[in-house]
C-alpha cells in the first residue's frame, strides 16, 4: 500500500494545473506560490492584448470557459494563452519536483537518525479500528474519523 505522504508531491501537481501556485501552497512553500501566481499575473499583463482579454471576456461570459464553439479569432491571441498555459504546466511541474526533493530530503534525515525500515514503520501504521494505513501524527483516522490515541502501536 502506498504511504499517503508519498502522495503529496502528485496532488501538489494536480493541484497546482488548477491554479499556478496552489500546489506550492499544499506543500506550505508561501514565498515559491506567491512567486508562481505573481510570474502568471505578470505574463498576463505583459504579453495579452486587448483581443486576448475581449476572447477571455466573452468566453467567461457564455457560462463555461471551455466552450467547443469558441475558437480564437487569431493565432496571436492562441499563442498568448499557450504562453500563460505553459506557465502554469511548469508550475505544477515544479510542485511536483519540490514535493519529491522535499521527501527525499525527510527520507534522508531519518535514515541519518536511524534505519530506514524503522522510519517506514513509525511514519505509517494500521488504524485499531478499521484497519487502515494512517500517518502516525494523525490524531482521528481519515478514513473512519476515530480518535486515534497516542499510546496506540498499529
Amino acid at each position: 500500500m502506498v504511504s499517503l505522504r508519498r502522495l503529496k508531491p502528485f496532488i501538489a501537481g494536480a493541484l497546482g494545473m488548477l491554479i499556478a501556485g496552489l500546489g506550492h501552497l499544499y506543500l506550505r512553500r508561501w514565498r515559491r506560490a506567491i512567486a508562481w501566481m505573481a510570474l502568471v499575473i505578470l505574463v498576463g499583463e505583459l504579453f495579452f492584448s486587448p483581443a486576448t482579454v475581449e476572447f477571455l471576456d466573452s468566453t467567461i461570459s457564455q457560462g463555461s470557459p471551455f466552450v467547443a464553439g469558441q475558437a480564437p479569432s487569431s493565432p496571436a491571441v492562441l499563442e498568448e494563452l499557450l504562453l500563460v498555459s505553459f506557465v502554469i504546466v511548469a508550475s505544477a511541474l515544479d510542485a511536483v519536483l519540490v514535493g519529491v526533493r522535499t521527501l527525499r530530503a525527510e527520507d534522508a534525515a531519518a535514515a541519518s537518525e536511524g534505519d530506514s525500515s524503522t522510519m517506514d514503520a513509525e511514519a505509517t501504521w494500521n488504524c485499531p479500528n478499521c484497519g487502515k494505513e494512517v500517518e502516525a501524527e494523525m490524531e482521528f483516522c481519515p478514513w473512519c474519523a476515530e480518535r486515534i490515541d497516542s499510546d496506540t502501536d498499529g
